[in-house]
């Protein structure tokens, strides 16, 4: 759910803003804290810093799990195959989600194992999450159903 914050809250990734600015959305600040503490920026740029070694991040929370599910591969993740499911696991290890699959092409990661608690690995997943586009997430004005928007602004609100 906190990944979700940053569609109308664009600014918690300016680094002014902290976990004391915004009430109940610690782990996310959590997980960001943790790219720093690990260095994730040496080999992924997010939000137009850091290395190119490993995949952009940036984005990553407008994708849909569509195109999630058509670019990674789930036979090696225990849980739901979901994106946020794929990408937690693949944080606590990251060799055991990606061994790599010659018969599909696919290269086994290089992501190092940090040995990641569950706890950690939750936070990085909702930070990434949070990673959104807002170009993506953002349904231009005349796609709006004006019936749709005229109903939902009569509606109170509670």
């Amino acid at each position: 759910m906190q990944a979700s914050c940053v569609k109308c809250h664009i600014d918690l990734h300016d680094n002014s803003v902290t976990a004391d600015t915004f009430k109940g959305i610690g782990t996310f600040f959590e997980g960001r804290g943790l790219t720093f503490q690990y260095g994730c920026r040496g080999c992924h740029k997010i939000i137009g810093e850091g290395g190119s070694i490993g995949p952009e991040l940036t984005g990553l929370g407008s994708k849909t799990e569509l195109a999630f599910m058509l670019i990674h591969d789930f036979e090696h993740v225990e849980g739901q195959h979901t994106m946020g499911q794929w990408i937690y696991e693949h944080f606590l290890n990251p060799q055991k989600v990606v061994p790599g699959n010659p018969e599909l092409n696919f290269a086994p990661t290089i992501m190092p194992n940090f040995g990641l608690t569950p706890e950690q690995a939750r936070a990085l997943t909702i930070y990434v999450l949070g990673l959104r586009n807002p170009k993506v997430d953002a349904i231009p004005y005349e796609y709006i159903s004006q019936k749709r928007l005229a109903q939902a602004s009569s509606k109170p609100v509670r």
